[in-house]
Formats: C-alpha cells, structure tokens, sequence
C-alpha cells in the first residue's frame, strides 16, 4: 500500500496507545522519529506499542535499539547519509535491514546508492507541520525516470492532495501533520487511508 506515518517529532498525549490504534488500523509502517529524544526515552516508547508491530517500525535514530527489539528498519537523514558509508549501508541490508531515506531534489535522487529501498521526498505541497517548510515543486511537477528506489511523497499530503499525488507518479505517500494535529489522528489516519485506496495508488 506504501502509506507510512512519521511520529511527532515532540511529545503527544496517549502517544503510544494512539500507535497501537494506528497498526490496528493498517497502518503498515510507522517511522519513529525524535530527533531531541535520548535513547531511553525512545527505548520507552517502543515498549510501550505492542511487540507484534515493532517489525513495522523503522528507526531515525539510535539505530542501535534494533539489537534490543524486533526492528528492521533504519532511516537515514540527509545529514546521516552523507557520513555513511555504501560498505556500512551494504552491511545493513546485508544483516537483513530495510533502508530509507530523505531528499529534497531530483539530482539526490539519482545519486542515491542503490542500497535504499525508499525515500522521502518533499515538502511537496506546503507543510501542515512546518507553515515555514515550503512546497519544492511545480503544479504541473511529474517525476521523470525512477530507479528500483520507491519514491514517497511527504508534506502536506491530505485527502484532496492525494489524486495530485498520483498524477506525479509518487509510489507512496507519508503523513505527519495531517494525522497528529488531527483532534482524532486514528479517523484521520482511516479516511486518507480510504481515499489513498479509492484512487488505487497500490504499488
């Protein structure tokens, strides 16, 4: 289905039975990114969603709480992926990890290692998030050739951006904003899941 949440990057009330309530739902993968959160604080969180998902949940950071839980799969920052490696990366998937990553541009993506299973790319519309995170692209934007590195759009992806987002030729979409500063993230989470659905954006 390739529809993936992105955690808050702050602290949200009931966050983890809003998780487990989100994987209940379908939520496929959940990326679980703090970028001011220590490690026993995101070693906290993770115990408390239920271990069954912890295979669904890719890591932005403190990769190394992997060895403690069930988890597969790292994310990469564009900052983190400029000091790795490709013999680091090819380990990781080597030792069975999915990676990803973010970017902001067509020419990274075509520089991107091969390594990568997917990335994120965008804002493509205007943040619901961030108001001063921008759109990075043109109304009439189509991506042009892809290679094996599904590309997922992110950034202000709502029900009504989402036939647009099938026009541009995304493989996939994720959702921050739209879903957490939804009153009731879990129905938002459905009804976009609904329309993704309905446009029959299956890759």
């Amino acid at each position: 289905m390739n529809l993936f949440i992105i955690s808050d990057p702050g602290s949200v009330a009931n966050e983890s039975l809003i998780i487990n309530s989100l994987f209940t739902n379908g939520l496929e993968i959940l990326h679980l990114r703090k970028p001011s959160g220590s490690i026993d604080e995101i070693a906290e969180l993770i115990l408390r969603i239920d271990a069954k998902f912890h295979h669904k949940i890719s890591l932005h950071q403190h990769h190394k709480l992997s060895e403690q839980f069930e988890i597969t799969r790292f994310h990469f920052t564009e900052e983190s992926r400029k000091k790795i490696g490709v013999s680091e990366l090819e380990k990781h998937r080597s030792n069975g990890k999915t990676l990803s990553t973010s970017i902001h541009s067509m020419d990274e993506y075509k520089k991107l290692s091969s390594c990568f299973d997917y990335c994120f790319f965008g804002p493509v519309f205007n943040s619901i998030s961030k108001k001063e995170s921008k759109s990075i692209v043109k109304g009439d934007f189509i991506l042009g050739e892809k290679t094996q590195t599904k590309i997922i759009a992110l950034g202000g992806i709502n029900n009504d951006s989402i036939p647009i987002v099938k026009k541009m030729g995304f493989n996939g979409i994720a959702l921050l904003g739209s879903v957490w500063q939804s009153e009731k993230p879990v129905e938002k989470f459905n009804q976009i899941k609904e329309t993704w659905l309905k446009n029959q954006l299956v890759y």
